[in-house]
């Protein structure tokens, strides 16, 4: 039963989408004149057929989070929760597997698993589901239905063996607006309500520094995502400049993929640029500062309900005795808070948001909301906006006996996790599964307290 309150197809309304059947080199305004219409699915070439011309830029995007986008086991859990709860239709495909939703001509047809879709669209956000775009005004994707057009940042693209065009679009950070600002239609009114904002959040921090859309003063998505270097777009093409197509983000593969370890070390790489933090200690308190040292966006950002960042503080005699941790897990591998099975609210600092960074949904009842995207009512955020510190105090007063075997060492860890183990339960995941997901760490301190303070 679909949801009363969630119109089933959100992107879809927002896509601008035109149908080509001309074959051969075609003027992309022609293309772009095109009648709107729904794609057919052999219109799309795939993105193997690129390889044969730009192998380093198909080898990357094949072990990236974009190519693993419709693979994920947790896509597909999450995307099953919303179906069973709600009755929501493939709410999740839309940017998961673009063409999916471009070729699908009964978008009430529920996918369970990556084989329920067409063939051409189980390469998840594949070459030409970006390629394919020539413009993205106000979050907007306006596309060319023409098979043999794409677009692109090259000024000059010329020699191609297909239509080939520059495209403004390519050079800005609102490019990625239309898959990493998630927005719900609700019914009757069809009103925008956001739950993610990733997108927004770097307009809010570029305004912030001065920048506009057209001249930004911090670095785009893609000046973070796809880092430049010079090389050929294409074999045998001039030396350019061009950008690789890894795409690193937080989320690792968890199943066999494709150079899922370079994809690893790449998360690893850019989670130790994120963030921040220092321990210092204050009369008789240690006083931790973290930092989100991204530029652009919250720490943590994307589907942060999911996420979490928190700090894990250990305080340890000379003799081995822990006379305070906090940031632990227990059985289950859930932080102790409202959400620990073992120990509810057993951690002070993380049951009161104090050390943990993420963001909540609640429905109208005030429950927090997990997988089942339309009955949100309420967004909460307390993740870390871009440059923030936030202090947290651990008083010792009452934790460190005098008669303590000092020197005492005081060690603190920034850790991430791309799904917290109680979601990933709540959605349906098994624990062998759920076992796989890593925690990371993105930064850590120690101090040593000689004496009684």
């Amino acid at each position: 039963m679909r949801s009363a309150s969630l119109a089933v197809r959100p992107l879809r309304l927002a896509l601008l989408i035109w149908v080509a059947s001309a074959a051969g080199h075609v003027a992309a305004e022609d293309c772009r004149q095109r009648p709107a219409g729904v794609y057919d699915p052999a219109g799309f070439a795939g993105s193997e057929t690129c390889a044969a011309c730009h192998p380093q830029h198909y080898d990357e995007w094949q072990g990236s989070a974009h190519a693993y986008a419709v693979a994920d086991p947790v896509f597909w859990y999450a995307n099953e929760a919303s179906y069973e709860t709600n009755g929501i239709e493939n709410f999740c495909i839309t940017c998961h597997s673009p063409i999916q939703d471009l070729a699908d001509g009964e978008p009430d047809s529920h996918a369970s698993a990556r084989e329920d879709l067409d063939p051409v669209a189980q390469n998840g956000v594949d070459c030409e589901t970006c390629h394919r775009i020539f413009d993205v005004t106000n979050g907007v994707k306006q596309l060319t239905g023409c098979e043999d057009h794409y677009f692109g940042p090259i000024a000059d693209p010329a020699g191609s063996p297909h239509g080939a065009e520059y495209a403004d679009a390519f050079q800005s950070a609102a490019f990625c607006k239309p898959c990493h600002d998630v927005n719900l239609t609700k019914e009757p009114t069809f009103e925008l309500f956001q739950i993610e904002f990733t997108s927004t959040e770097w307009e809010d921090a570029n305004a912030a520094a001065g920048g506009t859309a057209e001249d930004p003063a911090i670095a785009t998505c893609q000046g973070c995502h796809m880092a430049s270097y010079a090389g050929p777009a294409a074999k045998e093409g001039p030396e350019r400049e061009v950008h690789h197509h890894q795409f690193p983000g937080v989320d690792v593969a968890l199943l066999p993929f494709a150079d899922s370890h370079r994809q690893y070390r790449a998360t690893q790489d850019l989670l130790r640029s994120a963030g921040a933090i220092d321990a210092q200690l204050e009369g008789r308190s240690v006083r931790v500062d973290v930092t989100n040292l991204i530029v652009g966006h919250d720490l943590p950002s994307g589907s942060a309900h999911a996420r979490a960042v928190w700090v894990h503080l250990r305080v340890v005699g000379a003799d081995g005795t822990v006379h305070l941790e906090s940031g632990d897990l227990d059985a289950n591998g859930d932080l102790r808070d409202a959400n620990s099975e073992f120990d509810p609210y057993g951690d002070p600092w993380i049951s009161n948001g104090e050390s943990v960074f993420r963001q909540y949904m609640y429905d109208e009842h005030g429950d927090e909301v997990v997988a089942a995207y339309g009955l949100v009512t309420l967004v909460q955020k307390d993740m870390l906006t871009s440059g923030e510190v936030r202090s947290i105090w651990y008083d010792l007063a009452d934790v460190l006996p005098a008669d303590a075997a000092w020197p005492v060492q005081v060690d603190a860890r920034l850790l991430f996790r791309p799904a917290a183990n109680f979601i990933l339960r709540e959605i349906g995941m098994p624990q062998d599964e759920i076992d796989l997901v890593p925690t990371l760490e993105i930064a850590a301190t120690s101090l040593t307290i000689d004496g009684e303070p």
